[in-house]
């Protein structure tokens, strides 16, 4: 276990190529060096509100809000999303807030927490079989 500082030393100290940083370099801006501006201060903690705006075309859920007269048929049924319901990295959370603007839009989509499991527990045997028989009945 360890705190997202933690992580983002780790990372400063390992250089480049970690999670926080593939985040910063995929949905984020550069600097006028070429080099991912950071969402916020690793040091200090403080967020930088333009880079966060930056990453706004990325927000699944916002997606979803803009354009739910598009989607409502599209996606019947067709979009689900499994995290574990004690995500080390609080996907569980990032989950439930898509789901309620998924609802609140009327955009059909099925979110399940899987109960005790995290980050990394969450593909037992068992859920493997269940997700690839999912997809294989609705392949045929």
């Amino acid at each position: 276990m360890m705190t997202t500082r933690i992580m983002a030393a780790v990372e400063h100290f390992t250089g480049d190529g970690e999670q926080l940083q593939a985040f910063e370099a995929e949905f984020g801006v550069s600097d006028k060096n070429g080099r991912p501006r950071k969402i916020y201060d690793h040091t200090t903690g403080k967020v930088d509100a333009s880079v966060v705006k930056s990453w706004e075309s990325y927000d699944l859920g916002k997606f979803v809000q803009r354009n739910a007269s598009k989607l409502l048929h599209q996606l019947n049924d067709k979009v689900h999303v499994y995290v574990g319901a004690v995500d080390n990295f609080l996907l569980n959370e990032a989950v439930t807030a898509f789901a309620q603007k998924a609802a609140t839009a009327k955009v059909p989509v099925i979110t399940e927490l899987i109960p005790g499991a995290d980050h990394w527990s969450i593909w037992s045997e068992a859920f493997t079989k269940r997700v690839v028989a999912e997809i294989d009945a609705k392949v045929k």
